[in-house]
């Protein structure tokens, strides 16, 4: 059953907090807001907000200011909020919603001048209880308070207000990135900081009315272990706010709810006019990332036979997806639970050649069947887009033309909405022009052709282009020369581009004829004198108006003059005959001048080979002539093949030659004399002999029999040369196979002979061969090279010897144990090597074929051999420390006086031996893997393990705690009396984190008993360890009577101490056990009451006693009535009447 205090505390739980501000109105008028939040969710049905905030006013010192009714204020509500009713996004944020419904009150007060200023207090009850962060949070209230400060009332400031009211959820290991930043209307600089909440309130009174029950001064709230005002959410990035900019920045690692406190501070010109606080809740979830819908497909096919679509699927935290491509409808041949499904267009009857269809796709997470949802329309548009367009001439101004570009595109595409013209024109030079716009108008230099490109697009989103190249048919005159040259008696054309679709007016028209009247584009011209001819051309756009001058004229004789052959390989020729300043003369290869390869009267030729025909004749409209001329030219030029720098080694004899690519001429040579030319010198070769490095020239002179000469220079570089021939010999170590090379490999033809008498194929060419010998032994090898730069052949010899293979032996591996220096050796099949040892770091460790070595760990050595042939052998040898794999058991904490077997295992196949400490608590042997321990204390059990193989050894130590808890139960009595309790106590050695059980089942350490007959208690203390103690007490219990059995009532006493023994026969008193009040009235023997005494008031009875005196003088001997009542402690009560007797 929950008892009524807990239900009210639950029933007040639902503060989640709030902030105060005020606002200077003017003649001393403030505009107080009180903003409180509350939890809707799991806060109590009643526990809703206040129709009236209740407000207490304080001066600086919180006394009491008298405003208002009682002093107090009561501020109205005038709206509200519900923010974040429920979890954001249940597919993003893990835990129970969160409900913060938020109320304001505003009401305006008027406050005269006052010393320190005034502090306005608001107080409610409670937190929620699912607070993480502070202490008893259904205990905890909430204040929010502001101080108008004396400052800030003589310059009627107005306090900073918060912006926006923080995010409800944050996520557990992600920052939190949060502008809590205020505003202040004064402009005054701000500085933000983290606070720690009042309290305020309580459960028994959770919305104080009157000043005495508000809790001031403020007391801070209490945080939790593990929080802190510097660490309000835990963890190893603790929430904080910049001081500037009011921005919270922390990473929450715990998941719950947690109280937080935020506080502007507002300076003007370094002094503090107002601070306003807010506390507020953080829920921390646990956030996983919601499934994100989203695939990637074309927006629009523009033009296809074939309309599918590749859905490329790109949702983010989803593993089932359901596709509709023509959104929304969900037949089966239009719906897909593909992950990348393809679809065909248009699947739609009503298809008229386009359309817009909307794709939906839903992302689901199966864990918890969380979706998305996004949807994009494609477009169809079953006609492909054209672009097309006309070009057409506008005008002609001058050298210019205007050209209309004309946009074709629109009428070719009904389907499409075109709104973008892009042209670009590329000009004969290179030069581009660019435009936008359907029709493009552009000015141009005069030119035959030009490249247009346009590129149009559609609002659906399509694209074309189109490049062309357009001839310009722009109106020109060209004549075939100007002046025209016509032989007698001759006709000729004088239109070198005529068209027929251009108007000519010719003046005079007298010498000109026409195939067509009416086309006189292409008049021909027959005349026997001289006439110019003024022609008139039009389009219908442009006019062009030139004039051509004709000129009758004789025949030429025209030829070629020029030499009967050339030295070299250029030849000039002339040209005669023409008529000068008139005559152009055209050369050319080829009788049917294709290609004419020169103008002019005088030309210069190239002859490319021995013997070059060159034609002459006029050129057309230049001058009369019925024939060509041709002219024969030689190349008579000496034609030598030699090198112009030859590579010489001396020491060496050397022939230098001059080739002849003419054989059918007759050369002449001729040498400069050279100290180096050891031959005659009127011949096409030389010997040359150096015996020193360096350069030298050899000059030689060449006449053929036409005259032609030749003289040049050859520079010969005179190098080192081989001045005898070394064989070097390398054995192919382990075999029989030597490899060869002789003066370094420089020979250019080489001849070997292995010298194996065994067989006549031991000989080779290469210039670094190797052979393999048939056997051990010793063999002649002989080598001859030629060296062409030398001209020389060398010969040379070497003996060699094929030797037995060697092997390095040894132990591949070598155990130690731990701290071990070994002795490590080598075995060599011979003994006649160099033998290193190499650690792991290349380092040398050592020497010969035995070393001391002292390893570290394991690790390996390499054993490097060098015999006398440098043939090599090498050896790893891997040096294994011998490591313990054992494990053992860790038993904890055990219990005092249990038997307990303690264990080491081995994790290997290794034979161990075992050799524990000796122990008295060790009840069994010592040689084993585990032992059997009785356990009485604390202790460590060591064992030596040895490896049987090896000799290693090691100890392991086994900790065992003993836990040895000893109980015993205090009590002030174990007697009492039936209906009386007592009180038992556990005491001892044990911890707090014990669990106590009684008998009775409870579980505290100490219990009060109320045992109606005689009972035996027993107390088990068990510690986290389970080990446990038990106690036992007998409790004994009286039913006493309530009569002179039990109570003895004396009929005499003695007040005079005569036996020195305090109270024993001094008073007068009932004496027992069992009594629990007592009242006692005495009387003389005339009826006069003479004292009256009742242990209620003296709280125990044994203090209602009579001394014997009367107002404070002892009486004398004689014999006193009494009455005496008494209660027991059983409860039954008792009466008796008699006489004492006081006795001197």
């Amino acid at each position: 059953m929950i008892s009524t205090s807990l239900l009210q505390e639950l029933n007040a739980t639902h503060i989640v907090g709030g902030d105060m501000t005020y606002k200077c109105i003017g003649n001393n008028e403030y505009e107080i807001t009180l903003t409180f939040s509350r939890d809707c969710e799991y806060g109590a049905d009643d526990a809703q907000f206040d129709n009236y905030a209740i407000v207490a006013i304080y001066d600086q010192y919180y006394n009491p200011v008298n405003l208002g009714a009682n002093g107090l204020v009561s501020i109205p509500y005038v709206s509200d909020d519900t923010l974040y009713t429920s979890l954001e996004n249940d597919c993003e944020i893990i835990g129970y919603e969160v409900c913060v419904h938020q109320s304001v009150y505003r009401d305006t007060v008027f406050l005269l001048p006052k010393t320190g200023g005034y502090i306005l207090s608001y107080q409610r009850c409670c937190r929620n209880s699912t607070l993480l962060n502070i202490e008893d949070p259904l205990e905890t209230g909430s204040t929010e308070t502001i101080h108008i400060t004396e400052e800030a009332f003589t310059d009627c400031n107005s306090s900073p207000a918060f912006n926006v009211w923080p995010d409800i959820y944050v996520c557990t290991n992600k920052s939190i990135d949060f502008d809590h930043s205020a505003t202040d209307i004064d402009g005054d600089s701000l500085v933000y900081k983290l606070y720690t909440p009042f309290k305020g309130a309580s459960v028994a009174n959770p919305r104080p009315d009157r000043f005495d029950e508000f809790d001031v001064p403020y007391t801070l709230l209490e945080w939790a272990p593990g929080y802190s005002e510097d660490n309000m959410l835990g963890g190893p990035d603790p929430l904080a706010i910049d001081p500037n900019t009011g921005m919270i920045s922390g990473t929450p690692t715990q998941e719950g709810q947690f109280v937080v406190g935020i506080m502007v501070e507002e300076y003007r010109k370094g002094k503090l006019l107002s601070v306003v606080r807010r506390d507020f809740e953080f829920n921390v979830r646990v956030c996983m990332e919601p499934p994100i819908a989203d695939f990637i497909a074309p927006d629009v096919l523009c033009g296809s036979d074939d309309f599918e679509v590749l859905f490329t699927n790109t949702s983010q935290n989803a593993d089932g997806y359901y596709w509709q491509f023509d959104y929304p409808s969900q037949d089966a041949d239009k719906v897909s639970i593909e992950e990348n499904p393809s679809y065909t267009y248009p699947n739609n009857s009503n298809f008229s050649g386009k359309d817009t269809f909307t794709v939906s796709l839903k992302a689901i997470r199966s864990v918890d069947q969380c979706f998305d949802v996004i949807s994009k329309d494609i477009i169809i548009i079953q006609d492909e887009l054209f672009a097309d367009f006309q070009v057409s001439i506008q005008d002609c101004p001058g050298d210019s033309l205007d050209l209309m570009l004309e946009d074709l595109s629109v009428s070719l595409n009904p389907l499409y909405t075109i709104d973008s013209w892009n042209w670009t024109i590329t000009l004969e030079d290179g030069t581009t022009i660019t435009g936008t716009g359907k029709d493009l108008l552009i000015r141009i230099e005069k030119q035959g052709k030009l490249t247009v490109k346009l590129e149009i697009s559609s609002t659906e989103g399509c694209d074309a282009s189109i490049e062309k190249e357009e001839i310009i048919d722009y109106l020109q005159l060209d004549f075939i020369a100007n002046p025209i040259a016509i032989c007698k008696g001759d006709s000729s054309s004088i239109v070198a581009n005529p068209n027929s679709n251009w108007t000519y007016t010719w003046s005079p028209e007298e010498g000109l004829y026409f195939d067509d009247p009416n086309d006189k584009s292409d008049p021909m011209c027959y005349i026997e004198q001289d006439t110019t001819y003024y022609v008139t051309v039009t389009d219908g756009i442009c006019t062009i108006i030139d004039s051509v001058e004709v000129k009758v004229k004789d025949y030429l004789d025209i030829y070629i003059e020029g030499p009967e052959f050339v030295c070299d390989e250029y030849i000039t020729l002339i040209a005669h005959g023409g008529e000068a300043g008139f005559t152009i003369f055209e050369w050319s290869e080829n009788a049917d001048f294709n290609p004419v390869v020169a103008e002019g009267d005088t030309v210069e030729f190239y002859i490319n080979g021995y013997m070059v025909e060159y034609f002459l004749r006029v050129k057309e409209g230049t001058g009369c002539s019925n024939s060509m001329d041709s002219f024969t030219a030689f190349n008579n030029s000496i034609d030598l093949d030699y090198n112009d720098v030859e590579e010489y080694c001396y020491g060496m004899e050397r022939d230098i030659i001059l080739t002849n690519n003419r054989p059918n001429d007759t050369l002449i040579f001729t040498w400069e004399p050279s100290p180096y030319i050891t031959s005659a010198l009127d011949t096409n070769f030389v010997s040359i002999y150096s015996d020193v490095p360096g350069t030298f020239d050899l000059i030689f002179h060449v006449i053929n029999q036409f005259g032609c000469e030749l003289t040049d220079t050859i520079t010969v570089n005179s190098n080192e040369g081989p001045s005898s021939l070394d064989i070097d010999a390398n054995l192919e170590c382990g075999s029989f196979e030597y490899c060869f090379t002789a003066f370094g490999g420089a020979g250019t033809d080489y001849v070997w002979d292995f010298g194996d008498p065994n067989t006549t194929d031991d000989t080779s060419t290469e210039a670094n061969p190797c052979y393999t010998y048939p056997s051990t032994g010793t063999y002649l090898v002989t080598v001859s090279a030629y060296f062409e730069e030398c001209g020389g052949i060398l010969t040379s010899t070497k003996e060699i010897v094929v030797p037995d293979a060697f092997e390095l032996m040894g132990k591949d591996t070598v155990v130690y144990c731990d701290g071990e220096t070994l002795m490590l050796s080598v075995n060599p099949s011979n003994f006649s090597m160099d033998v290193t040892w190499y650690d792991e770091n290349d380092n040398v460790v050592g020497s010969g074929i035995m070393i001391e070595y002292t390893p570290l760990g394991d690790e390996t050595l390499t054993i490097v051999a060098v015999d006398t042939f440098g043939c090599t052998d090498s050896l790893n040898m891997f040096l294994d420390l011998f490591e313990f794999d054992l494990s053992k058991d860790n038993p904890g904490t055990l219990c005092a006086g249990d038997t307990t077997l303690l264990s080491v295992y081995n994790n290997t196949v290794d034979l161990l031996n075992y050799s524990w400490e000796d122990k008295a608590n060790i009840i069994s042997p010592l040689d084993e893997s585990s032992i059997t321990v009785v356990l009485d204390q604390d202790d460590d059990y060591v064992v030596t393990v040895t490896s049987a193989e090896h000799g290693c050894e090691t100890e392991v130590t086994i900790s065992v705690l003993v836990s040895n808890i000893q109980i015993d139960i205090e009590t002030d009595t174990l007697i009492i009396v039936i209906t009386k309790s007592t009180e038992l106590t556990v005491t001892g050695n044990y911890d707090e984190f014990a669990d106590i059980l009684w008998s009775n089942g409870a579980k505290t350490e100490t219990i009060e008993v109320f045992p109606t007959e005689s009972t035996t208690y027993c107390v088990t203390v068990t510690d986290e360890f389970g080990c446990s103690d038990e106690a036992c007490v007998d409790v004994t219990v009286i039913d006493p009577f309530c009569d002179e059995r039990d109570i003895f009532i004396p009929n005499a006493f003695s007040p005079n101490d005569d036996d020195n023994i305090p109270d024993n026969n001094d008073i007068f008193r009932p004496r027992s056990e069992y009594l629990e009040e007592v009242e006692i009235t005495i009387f003389n023997r005339w009826g006069q009451e003479l004292f009256n005494i009742n242990s209620v008031n003296l709280n125990d009875p044994e203090e209602a006693f009579w001394d014997g005196t009367y107002n404070g003088q002892f009486l004398g001997p004689d014999s006193y009535a009494y009455i005496i009542r008494i209660l027991c402690e059983d409860g039954d009560r008792y009466q008796e009447q008699g006489n004492i007797s006081i006795i001197k």
